[in-house]
Formats: C-alpha cells, structure tokens, sequence
C-alpha cells in the first residue's frame, strides 16, 4: 500500500526520532554512553515502530470521524500521545535490561523524544488543518460560525512557551551532563580547549535541530494562513464583479473562522 505524502512526513519524524534520541541519549547521561549504539538505538527504535503503526487505527477511531474544524487539535492530541507513550516505553524498556540506575537517564531520554514530539504533533496538526482547507476549496465545507472558538493568540502563545520551554530543559540537559564530565575529570588545562570546543559543538548541534524543526513549523503555518487568505480573496474578488452566490467557507475554529462565518 501506497503511502501519502501525510504518512511520509509522520515516518520522517519518527526516524528523526530515532536518530536523534540515539545520539540525544548519549549527550545527557554518562549511563547510555556506556550502552552499545545499536541497542539504545533499538530500545528506543521498537516503541517509535509500534507508535508509528498505531497511527493509522488511531487516526480512522479519533480523528477522521471529528468535525472538521477539530479534526487538527485531535490530530495534535493524537500525535503527542503516541510520541509520549513511546518515549516513556523507551524510558522503561532500560530499566528491565540495566536496572534501576538506568531510570533517570530513560527519563531523561523520554523528555528528549517528548520534545520532538510536540514538533511532529504541531507539525502533523497543522498539515491536517491544510487538507481540511483543501477540501473547503473543492466546495466541501460548512459556511456555519464555530461552535467553539480557540483565539490564535492562545494558540500561538501556548505552543511558543512550550517550545521554549522544552528548548530551555533539552540544552540544560547536556549542559549538566558536560559540566558533570569535568568535575570528574578535574581541571586538566591541556585538554580545556578541546573540551571546551566539544561543549559549543554538542550545544551548536542541540540548538540547530530545534532551529530546523521550528522553522518548518512556522513556514507549515504560514502556508495555512496563505491558503485561507487565498480563499477569502478569491470570494471576495467574485463578490466585488457582482457575484454574490459564493460564500467563505469556515475551516477554522479561530477569529479566522468566525470572520469567514461573517463573510
């Protein structure tokens, strides 16, 4: 079976996911440093499989039964749950092959598939936002005012400081972990610059993902916003040559949807 370019982007996050959390692990607990490559990369491989396998059940039970306008928030919450459970899976799937001392660093490793998950879920959620306005295009949507109105600054807001957030805890992690490093290894001026390069480069590395992974987000969200001024546009251009039989579809739950419910 064929999959779509919606799937293809869910299987990119969660390769990245996998990726990220093999060398991600490694950079915050001396622990996981210890562990062979490959079987970190399994451990955290096996739940993030499941996960992505899960989607689709989950998708056709939550997701495409839901009105439109909440088809993306269920999306999100759908995503972000799965993320979670696989990251928190991968925590605990250290503790039965390497026992206790491993759950802090499977914690740790969870937040760190926890944060790329909250992009993916953004990130999916929003592409499910653009096929509803796809279809509002084709003439397949509701021309009612919201029923329940979520304001984008809220939005925006919630996802910024969450962001930041996650941001903050991820960088603090390997910065504790490398500060850790020379407290064991004791002030050792031949090695401090080298030492102290590796630091900026596993900082530099931390910080230029998060900066891909926000950047899309903020392009994908732009990209919904030209399609529906596009929209509004093009009814409204009808309307000023005399046409008064189009109407805006409403494909947001936000001031968006309520000004294209007015429209």
């Amino acid at each position: 079976m064929k999959m779509g370019s919606f799937s293809l982007r869910a299987l990119a996050y969660h390769v990245l996911a996998v990726l990220a959390g093999t060398v991600y692990g490694a950079q915050v607990c001396p622990l996981l440093t210890r562990m062979p490559s490959w079987t970190l990369g399994l451990t955290i491989f096996l739940p993030l499989a499941a996960a992505f396998f899960l989607r689709g059940p989950a998708e056709r039970l939550a997701v495409a039964p839901a009105p439109p306008l909440r088809r993306a928030a269920r999306q999100f919450r759908m995503e972000l749950t799965l993320f979670t459970l696989a990251g928190l899976a991968s925590a605990l799937g250290l503790l039965p092959l390497f026992g206790p001392p491993f759950l802090e660093s499977g914690m740790k490793l969870a937040v760190g598939l926890f944060t790329v998950g909250v992009f993916a879920s953004l990130d999916l959620a929003l592409s499910r936002e653009r096929a509803v306005i796809e279809e509002a295009r084709r003439g397949l949507a509701a021309h009612a005012l919201p029923t329940r109105l979520t304001p984008m600054t809220r939005t925006v807001s919630l996802a910024a400081v969450l962001i930041l957030l996650l941001v903050t805890v991820i960088i603090m992690l390997v910065l504790v972990r490398d500060m850790g490093l020379i407290a064991l290894q004791g002030p050792a001026p031949e090695s401090a610059a080298a030492f102290t390069r590796s630091v900026i480069l596993e900082v530099a590395v931390v910080i230029a993902v998060l900066l891909v992974l926000g950047i899309n987000l903020v392009f994908s969200y732009a990209r919904n916003l030209r399609l529906l001024f596009a929209i509004e546009t093009d009814i409204l251009e009808s309307v000023s040559r005399g046409d008064l039989s189009r109407l805006v579809p409403v494909t947001t739950n936000n001031e968006l949807g309520v000004i294209a419910g007015h429209t």
